[in-house]
This record gives C-alpha cells, sequence and structure tokens, in this order.
C-alpha cells in the first residue's frame, strides 16, 4: 500500500525508488529471496496514522487498523469486503458505518463522535 500510494502521490521520491519497491513487494510475496527489513520508501504521509496505529498495536487488538486500512483503501481507489455468516448484523453495521463517514466526510466533520451518533441514527431509523 506505501509503494502504491508513492506512486499515485509522490513525496518528492524519484519514481525508480517507487518501482524498486514495489518490485521488493512483488519478490516477497512470490517467494523469491529479499531482505525483509528492507524499506526503500519512507512511510507516505497519507498512511502515517495507519503506521502508527500498526506500530502502537504489539500484542493488542486495535479496531483503529481495520478503520484506517479501510478509508486509506477507499481514497486510494480500492473498495472493501465484509464477510460474516449471515451476512446480516455485520455487513449492517458496516454499511451504516461506512455510511456516515462518508456523510461527514462530505461535510467536513472530521471527528469520530459525529459518525458514531449518525450511525446510530440509520441503524434506529433505516437508511432509506
Amino acid at each position: 500500500m506505501n509503494a502504491y500510494a508513492h506512486a499515485i502521490n509522490p513525496q518528492n521520491i524519484l519514481l525508480d525508488k517507487v518501482q524498486e519497491a514495489m518490485t521488493l513487494v512483488f519478490v516477497q510475496k512470490y517467494g523469491a529471496a529479499a531482505n525483509e527489513g528492507e524499506q526503500i520508501l519512507p512511510v507516505h504521509p497519507s498512511l502515517s496514522l495507519l503506521h502508527s496505529h500498526i506500530m502502537s498495536s504489539a500484542g493488542k487488538m486495535n479496531h483503529a487498523i481495520l478503520d484506517e486500512a479501510a478509508t486509506l483503501a477507499q481514497q486510494l481507489g480500492g473498495g472493501g469486503l465484509v464477510f460474516c455468516k449471515s451476512g446480516k448484523d455485520r455487513t449492517a453495521m458496516h454499511v451504516t458505518y461506512k455510511q456516515a463517514q462518508f456523510s461527514n466526510r462530505y461535510r467536513n466533520l472530521h471527528h469520530g463522535e459525529a459518525t458514531l451518533q449518525d450511525a446510530t441514527l440509520m441503524r434506529i431509523y433505516g437508511v432509506r
């Protein structure tokens, strides 16, 4: 995700470095030898909050990682999926939460309390 973020929104880094990082990710994922600790690119500014959540979550459950990763994936042009056994509860909770997030971004409200309040209203009164 870091290499892709640098590729679509460069931060004073040569494209050769971005290509090298993408190649390294591909090589590590598909089996050829590479230094796993090697980091070619610095953490992209748009990924810094996700990076800090990941680094601070050692040994504990941090739900902010999932939310931040989903938000960043959307901002980078990706999508998201929610899997649950029946396809009802967690899916509905995720959909209303994402709708509330989108609504608050549109209205330039950037605090989590407004998002949770809007999601709760949609869950009580419906989303239609």
